[in-house]
């Protein structure tokens, strides 16, 4: 089995909708997120797998190995394309929501 099938399998929760943040969910079924507003954010794909790694357990860390071996599915990335896609992702979510922790990964900031 593939990684990407397994991070897949380990991610399965029987509800397809999460709550990220306050008034924030998440159609991880569908890759659709929106605002308290009920507005849709648009994501691109590397966006979507990100925040699919949240989906067993939003409170986790996210390494940077896991984060290239499952967002770029095991191609050799950069850290600059890593902080890159955190950046775009940043700017479609509210301010703290997520959060770097200094040499090891990404997770989900508490709002």
């Amino acid at each position: 089995m593939s990684w990407f099938k397994k991070v897949k399998k380990l991610c399965h929760k029987p509800s397809q909708i999460i709550t990220l943040w306050t008034g924030y969910t998440y159609d991880h079924v569908n890759h659709r997120l929106f605002a308290p507003d009920n507005e849709e954010i648009k994501l691109a794909k590397k966006e979507c797998m990100f925040l699919d790694l949240f989906i067993k357990d939003r409170h986790r860390v996210i390494t940077f190995s896991e984060l290239e071996e499952y967002v770029w599915e095991g191609e050799e990335t950069s850290i600059l394309n890593m902080r890159a896609l955190i950046k775009r992702l940043r700017r479609k979510l509210p301010e703290g929501a997520i959060e770097m922790i200094k040499e090891v990964g990404y997770r989900l900031g508490e709002l």
